[in-house]
């Protein structure tokens, strides 16, 4: 018979390590789980901020895009990116 583990730390990290795709995959709900944020989550996420920038960028929301892009590189400090020259790339 299988005992469950009740550790609320253990939990917690089962659970973000479960939804850790979708997390990756929907940053603003990362954001919203801080008890989910570690390096390796925001580090994945950090490449779909860049994809939602250059969406914004290609329909002419530059600054949301140049924000998008700062967040990806402070998740993700070793993104090799200008983010306003990024943004202009489709001005």
């Amino acid at each position: 018979m299988k005992t469950w583990d009740w550790d609320f730390d253990n939990l917690v990290e089962k659970g973000c390590e479960r939804f850790k795709p979708h997390l990756v995959k929907n940053p603003e709900k990362l954001e919203q789980l801080e008890v989910c944020q570690k390096e390796e989550t925001l580090t994945a996420a950090a490449s779909t901020l860049v994809e939602e920038g250059e969406e914004l960028a290609k329909n002419g929301d530059y600054q949301g895009a140049i924000e998008k892009f700062r967040k990806a590189k402070r998740w993700n400090p070793k993104l090799d990116i200008n983010p306003e020259e990024k943004a202009n790339i489709y001005k």
